[in-house]
């Protein structure tokens, strides 16, 4: 599902309501605003789905369903995400500098139901989102990898590509290694 879907889906709050509702909503609230005034543009279609993947990788780390090792994965994810230091910083480029955000969660969400570590089932519980989870996952990962360089630099795309995808199944001890292991991936990235 595609900006522009969302955009059809997605009614502005008035005041009152958005007083009421919790961080969550705001924030979807100021994407959807800025993704309204660039219709056009590849980094919409990414970024809109931010806040819905991030929500659907907190719930998925509450599940007790959810295997330790991909909790694991999942809890480095968010970190990257809640991190003011990262590849394309959100506080120098405003909401295109959650383009890199939406590529970790979608690079792992992808690599997860692609390699059965993680039920369908069970993504499509605890999505928030529109549409269907899994059908949203593979647009925006198929949306991202064949506009890379107009959404983020292939390089960032490799390195992400490299932590956060699953090409093949591992034992629990030496994924979680191979993650750990990778997390120096944003201090390299720093220094060059």
């Amino acid at each position: 599902m595609m900006m522009s879907e969302y955009n059809q889906l997605y009614q502005p709050l008035d005041a009152n309501e958005e007083d009421a509702l919790g961080w969550y909503e705001k924030w979807r609230g100021r994407i959807y605003e800025w993704v309204a005034e660039r219709s056009d543009d590849k980094v919409a279609d990414v970024v809109i789905v931010v806040p819905d993947f991030f929500m659907l990788l907190v719930d998925l780390a509450r599940d007790s369903r959810v295997p330790m090792k991909v909790k694991a994965q999942i809890a480095i994810a968010i970190a990257y995400v809640l991190s003011p230091v990262d590849m394309m910083p959100e506080a120098v480029l405003g909401v295109a500098g959650l383009a890199d955000d939406a590529t970790v969660m979608a690079v792992l969400l992808y690599s997860l139901k692609s390699v059965n570590d993680l039920n369908p089932a069970i993504i499509r519980e605890h999505w928030r989102g529109a549409g269907d989870a899994i059908e949203v996952i593979d647009d925006v990962y198929q949306s991202i990898s064949t506009n890379v360089d107009k959404i983020i630099n292939s390089r960032v795309w490799q390195r992400i590509q490299k932590t956060f995808s699953n090409t093949e199944k591992s034992e629990e001890t030496e994924s979680g290694r191979r993650i750990l292991s990778r997390l120096n991936f944003r201090r390299a990235s720093e220094g060059e």
